[in-house]
């Protein structure tokens, strides 16, 4: 098999000075004229819903009112709505950090509707009133609001000011996004005490990316320190002291690091299948803390390699301090869920048990929103609060456990070579019991023991341990989906054809069939299998069992009536029924990124069909083997006739669920190769 290297991040450290061709067009903020609405000069997607005209950020130090470093991030945006299809870029979010004592908060808010009516721009404003809050968790909040008089050709135009005293929080970019962009760009202007690793990623060349340096004079006014503001994302885990305490009014000149980034012609994202996150081949550039050193002071150092990270989250009271206490309030607790265990792995199975079958998962998240006792009590909590205290539960009955944070494939890839923790989003248990690993997940009501969900393989991942802090790497590729299905077709006593349908479903297969039939009902499910049978087929005693013991895969069946008209000369049967793929998924010519299917696939498919009564074989599909990049795909048809039964065997197969774009080409043939081959029928004749 080959060695694959997904190459996705590009990491931008240090001073960088590269200018390309520039080409920014000419935008007057808060001046909108009838010329600017003729776009005809600029070449952009022609399917667009809408062009993100400018998209200009800066992010600067300041001293806030506590006389304290702190962060100012400003931005301006103009949109052309080109079509309905680009409403959706009129509703804006913008994320605030808080920390439950402070926030982040939004100054200078702007935001306008033009539209060119008669040959005159009229202006619809936004007001403050129409901005409203909506609450993501504990630490983010959002501010949400939408363009009003909008319609088909409108220009809106907003900007605002985030004045944050979350040094850790600096702001990231994106440069892309779904809708194509004229020019996008980025400042970062950064003071000598500050250190960041900057972290960028996409296919895109920058048009801008160049670091320069100057002096700027800091004051500060009856100043007791001049240490950042809320450095650290935990109340209770500041380390900062008062650098000085004077009491009297000083400046500071300090070399500050301009950074400047900008991409012109910038093409939005189309949807693709397969895909798990476009947030991993967006152009993007986000930021992580490495340190903060002032003038003859230590180094306050925060996540500048993985074992800081380990030992910064053991140390927080939201994530490893809970998990090193004896928790004995428990006791009569768990000897009623683990009683009558015989060994280690059936205490784990019956906890784990307990907890999908008692708690309701509230949302996603690697930190505590509660204490464990206060979670137990109230039998819901994110995923978080459930998969620690199932590891706190699993310590307590002397079973080695740790938790492992990952990011779920819709959040992104983490970037192994730097440990940005806000990139994580969910943590699982991995448990070691009697010499075998497991990996838990406590919030999955219908995921069998030792199985995760699909969504938590992505990439890497990070034990938390004060032992053994190490990656574990998630991949699908290590996911093998396999599904069999066999079909028997005969002549009955009455010569009518009739046959029996039965498929084995893998287990991811079959956990989302079980999901359907608990949220639509057997009834429903099955009208839908009957929707892709052919219609001369008429169903019965449709089953899937078992439907409630999720260790085990689930076997579809039916059997069926083929009302075919017995006076036609010819009849055209495709022997795959509703097992054959009808179209190719891989619909664009060229890929820029990776294909990322959910798992490997080993289908397989069998059929012994009779020759329906007074017919004969007039046409019989060849015999045919694709294969695609040395046998990491497959695709096996066999058919032949023996005597008056014809026997089928067909075989799909990919070793692997991640291609680079380099395969793309290659897949996309092979799948049509075998779209087309599955397409082909059996043409009985009339026999005379």
């Amino acid at each position: 098999m080959k060695i694959r290297v997904l190459f996705i991040i590009f990491i931008c450290i240090g001073i960088v000075s590269i200018t390309q061709g520039q080409d920014k067009p000419k935008v007057r903020f808060g001046k909108v004229e009838a010329a600017d609405f003729d776009l005809s000069a600029y070449k952009f997607d022609p399917e667009a819903g809408a062009l993100i005209i400018s998209d200009a950020g800066k992010t600067e130090f300041v001293v806030n009112k506590e006389q304290r470093f702190a962060l100012q991030f400003k931005r301006q945006t103009r949109i052309k709505i080109i079509n309905q299809k680009g409403f959706d870029a009129a509703t804006i979010e913008i994320p605030l950090y808080t920390d439950g004592h402070d926030e982040e908060k939004i100054e200078g808010f702007k935001a306008v509707t033009y539209n060119l009516e008669n040959g005159n721009v009229t202006e619809t404003k936004v007001s403050s009133k129409d901005v409203f809050t909506e609450r993501v968790n504990k630490n983010w909040i959002l501010r949400k609001f939408t363009f009003p008089s909008l319609k088909e050709g409108s220009i809106i135009e907003y900007s605002y000011t985030i004045n944050s005293n979350y040094i850790i929080n600096l702001q990231e970019w994106e440069f892309q996004g779904e809708y194509p962009r004229l020019w996008s760009e980025y400042e970062v202007n950064i003071p000598e005490y500050f250190q960041y690793s900057n972290i960028a990623q996409g296919y895109l060349a920058f048009t801008v990316n160049k670091a320069e340096q100057t002096q700027q004079i800091f004051t500060f006014e009856e100043a007791t320190s001049f240490v950042p503001g809320n450095m650290a994302r935990s109340a209770t885990s500041n380390p900062y002291q008062k650098i000085i305490n004077s009491g009297e009014k000083f400046t500071m000149t300090a070399k500050v690091f301009i950074n400047k980034w900008a991409i012109k012609d910038v093409p939005g994202l189309r949807p693709e299948k397969f895909t798990s996150s476009y947030k991993n081949y967006i152009s993007k550039i986000n930021f992580q803390l490495s340190s903060v050193k002032f003038p003859d002071r230590q180094p306050q150092i925060f996540y500048s390699s993985w074992e800081d990270l380990n030992r910064q989250l053991l140390e927080n009271d939201d994530f490893g301090v809970p998990l090193n206490k004896s928790n004995n309030w428990m006791d009569d607790d768990i000897k009623a869920i683990v009683g009558g265990s015989t060994n280690d792995l059936d205490k784990a199975k019956k906890i784990v048990a307990y907890l999908k079958n008692n708690f309701t998962c509230t949302g996603n998240g690697i930190y505590l929103t509660d204490n464990f006792k206060n979670i137990f009590s109230n039998k819901k909590g994110n995923v978080a609060d459930i998969n620690l205290l199932l590891l706190s539960i699993l310590r307590h009955e002397k079973i080695k456990a740790e938790p492992v944070i990952l990011s779920t494939r819709s959040n992104g890839y983490v970037n192994e070579l730097y440990p940005i923790i806000d990139r994580f989003n969910y943590v699982i248990c991995e448990a070691q019991i009697e010499g075998k690993k497991y990996y838990m997940d406590a919030t999955q009501a219908k995921m069998g023991f030792g199985y995760l969900p699909l969504k938590c393989y992505n990439g890497y991942s990070r034990i938390i341990s004060s032992e053994e802090p190490r990656p574990v790497y998630l991949l699908t590729d290590s996911v093998q989906e396999t599904k069999r299905t066999t079909v028997f077709i005969v002549n009955d006593d009455n010569n009518n054809w009739v046959g029996s349908f039965s498929s084995e479903l893998g287990y991811y297969g079959s956990a989302d069939v079980r999901d359907e039939l608990a949220e639509k009902g057997k009834e429903e499910y099955y009208k839908k299998i009957k929707t892709t049978l052919p219609a001369e087929i008429e169903i019965r005693n449709p089953a899937a069992e078992p439907v409630n013991d999720f260790e085990k895969p689930l076997t579809v069946s039916f059997e069926f009536d083929l009302k075919f008209n017995k006076d036609n000369d010819l009849i055209y049967f495709n022997p795959l029924l509703s097992e054959g793929m009808k179209d190719n998924p891989f619909k664009s010519a060229e890929r820029k990124y990776p294909v990322e299917m959910p798992f490997a696939q080993n289908i397989q498919y069998i059929a012994n069909i009779d020759i329906p009564s007074g017919y004969e074989v007039e046409e019989l599909p060849k015999r045919e083997k694709i294969i695609f990049n040395d046998g990491e795909g497959l695709y096996e048809y066999i058919i032949q006739k023996n005597g008056n039964t014809i026997m089928m065997q067909c075989r799909f197969r990919l070793s692997l669920a991640t291609y680079l774009p380099d395969d793309y080409a290659g897949l996309r043939d092979f799948y049509g190769n075998v779209v087309k081959k599955q397409s082909e029928v059996i043409v009985f004749r009339k026999k005379k």
